[in-house]
């Protein structure tokens, strides 16, 4: 869900003519895989393909791509206790 969230986010603020982004979210494992500190590893590696979802190069691309409407596209991990107004909207 929060994949589908940040691209549709992403996706919304592209035709309102948005250029500066902050996106917070409370999983530290999509901030992280989005902004390159994790990497996807080859299939031959099973441990670690079994931590990552099977779509995170699909999503990696899809926001590489949307990255490019941007300026600055930021993200910042945030508790999830602060992040309240996203658990409503999910």
């Amino acid at each position: 869900a929060e994949y589908k969230g940040l691209l549709a986010s992403l996706r919304a603020a592209v035709p309102l003519g948005i250029r500066c982004l902050l996106v917070k979210a409370d999983s530290q494992l999509l901030i992280n895989q989005v902004s390159k500190e994790y990497h996807n590893y080859s299939s031959t590696n099973v441990q670690a393909v079994a931590m990552l979802r099977p779509t995170d190069c699909s999503i990696q691309a899809q926001v590489k791509k949307l990255e490019r409407h941007f300026d600055s596209l930021q993200m910042l991990h945030v508790k999830r206790h602060v992040n309240r107004i996203a658990d409503h909207l999910s």
